[in-house]
């Protein structure tokens, strides 16, 4: 059996922090101390109430949380299932929750949308010809992918180097610290599409707009992108949580004076 410790194991007949970020370490080291493979289905939503001394609604928002990052997996009407963790996934899992703890995915899109639109407004602005040459590249490499994990790399590189080409450090720096979001969002969003280079075109109409230094186009665009990106997202995402989001992007969307409904944007 693999076990991966950690500290926030609870021990028989103690309560856990009813944060998120705690439930959620709490409930993947139960079951990898439980022997639950990865396929398996976890304990009933009773069970682990009872188990881990925290309430009903705290294990559900953990359960979203590990759905996100792609430790567990619902099936709606089956139930929800543990995808599995070696020591290097989990590392990268513990270092989601220690930056996002308490938050729920609704306010993560909400950041991660507001942050890219800003960024990518103020560059079309102010980029230089070295940013757009590093940007053509970034767009060359994403057209060419042969692979999701391609494809990833470079719509990442894509994104940082506009956040860059804004030149604020502060921005940039703020960028940076959500672009963890990215590491999980762009790769599970891209699991719906069968064309591994599908948001290429997005990609590229954000690219025309810096280009011509046009910053309304520039916003509109990414505005448009984050919404595509929201709607893939959402298709992996248990029933609940694909309607926040959802919800979500409908309100950034009109906020923004955004014309389009979220479904044909």
């Amino acid at each position: 059996m693999s076990f991966i410790p950690h500290p926030l194991s609870p021990a028989p007949g103690r309560t856990v922090d009813d944060s998120t970020g705690t439930v959620a370490q709490a409930l993947v080291s139960l079951l990898l101390s439980q022997g639950v493979r990865a396929g398996g289905k976890i304990p009933a939503e009773r069970a682990l109430t009872e188990e881990l001394g925290v309430s009903r609604g705290a294990l559900r928002e953990a359960i979203s949380q590990l759905s996100f990052v792609g430790l567990l997996e619902s099936r709606h009407g089956s139930g929800t299932y543990f995808r599995g963790a070696d020591a290097a996934r989990m590392s990268d899992v513990m270092a989601w929750f220690s930056a996002f703890n308490g938050t729920d995915v609704a306010q993560v899109v909400d950041a991660r949308w507001t942050i890219e639109v800003t960024v990518t407004r103020l560059a079309a602005s102010r980029r230089s010809m070295a940013d757009l040459r590093d940007l053509r590249s970034c767009l060359g490499d994403m057209r060419t992918a042969g692979t999701r994990e391609e494809f990833v790399a470079s719509d990442l590189a894509f994104h940082r180097i506009v956040a860059r080409s804004c030149s604020n450090t502060v921005l940039a720096r703020l960028h940076a610290e959500i672009e963890v979001i990215a590491e999980h969002w762009v790769p599970r969003s891209l699991h719906v599409l069968d064309d591994p280079t599908g948001p290429y075109p997005e990609h590229a109409d954000v690219f025309a707009a810096i280009s011509d230094q046009d910053q309304a186009a520039a916003e509109r665009t990414m505005h448009v992108h984050m919404a595509r990106a929201v709607r893939r997202l959402a298709l992996t995402l248990d029933q609940d949580s694909a309607a926040l989001v959802r919800a979500t992007a409908r309100t950034l969307l009109l906020d923004n004076g955004i014309e389009g409904d979220l479904d044909t944007i």
